[in-house]
């Protein structure tokens, strides 16, 4: 058997040492690792006072988080084994190695996809039709927290125009975050809110659910260029903008647990983000 140089094994080391950092930093800056909202974290979004729903959540985290580990150990293998048959020198046993290795790794990620071509199929068939895949599902995560502000002590939003659309969010601030009740009179989800501001102002509605709203978004560019009443908007939660700039933001919190304004710049983390202006769907706005 012939002897990898010691060039060789330079390149090798590099290959690797350069697929490491690349995957490393992409997997470190993936979604799940910031919170949901500014009040909680992990892959479990939840405070000290977490419901079944939360636990239900994190489980669905932890799957996409799996998944995203799955696609980076392919790529790093697949990369691997490829550098390693550049400079195996036509080594026939570091061939016979190479091609092992990467059949094995190619059936393990083929046996993967075709359980879930399978599982979305059956899904399909069965009539599954709530949000837009299987994986995602919305369930009430109402801790026992109450709002600072009583909820129902708030009347209906009544802002007109652009400007209503934050008066309107603002007026329900301190209702209930709830799911299962997300269209009655002090209940709200982080959609709904969107919805009933919106409408309320006598603007367009851009969805009733994240998975309508989301295709609708447009990419955010320079944040200077968003205004009060925008609505900022990544896969699985939508908020409205307070202020030009987006400085602040109104939203219905999972983990707080009602309507309420934070600063916004740990929404500016997610990956995905984008906007859903409010000139688009309402009139003589600025």
């Amino acid at each position: 058997m012939k002897k990898l140089s010691h060039f060789q094994k330079s390149i090798i080391f590099l290959i690797v040492l350069l697929t490491i950092i690349v995957f490393l930093q992409s997997l470190l800056t993936d979604q799940y690792v910031f919170a949901d909202d500014d009040s909680t974290g992990g892959l479990v979004p939840c405070n000290n006072k977490c419901t079944l729903c939360h636990i239900l959540v994190g489980l669905q985290n932890i799957f996409m988080y799996l998944m995203g580990l799955l696609f980076v150990a392919t790529m790093f293998f697949v990369t691997l084994n490829g550098a390693l048959l550049m400079v195996s020198a036509g080594s026939k046993k570091i061939v016979g190695q190479v091609k092992t290795a990467l059949g094995l790794c190619l059936k393990g990620f083929s046996l993967f996809l075709i359980c879930w071509v399978i599982v979305t199929a059956v899904m399909k068939t069965l009539g599954y039709k709530q949000l837009a895949n299987w994986w995602e599902f919305e369930c009430d995560t109402t801790q026992v927290e109450s709002p600072p502000t009583p909820a129902k002590e708030k009347g209906k939003p009544t802002g007109k125009g652009c400007e209503g659309v934050v008066t309107n969010a603002e007026q329900m601030e301190g209702w209930i975050y709830s799911q299962a009740r997300r269209n009655q009179q002090g209940y709200s989800d982080c959609s709904s809110l969107v919805d009933r501001a919106y409408k309320a102002a006598g603007c367009v509605s851009p969805g009733n659910t994240t998975a309508d709203m989301y295709p609708k978004a447009t990419e955010i560019g320079d944040r200077s260029s968003l205004r009060a009443g925008d609505a900022i908007i990544y896969p699985g939660h939508v908020m409205i903008c307070k202020d030009n700039g987006c400085n602040q933001i109104i939203h219905a919190s999972s983990g707080k647990g009602y309507v309420l304004t934070t600063n916004a710049d740990w929404a500016f983390r997610k990956n995905g983000l984008k906007v859903l202006r409010v000139s688009d769907y309402c009139k003589n706005c600025f």
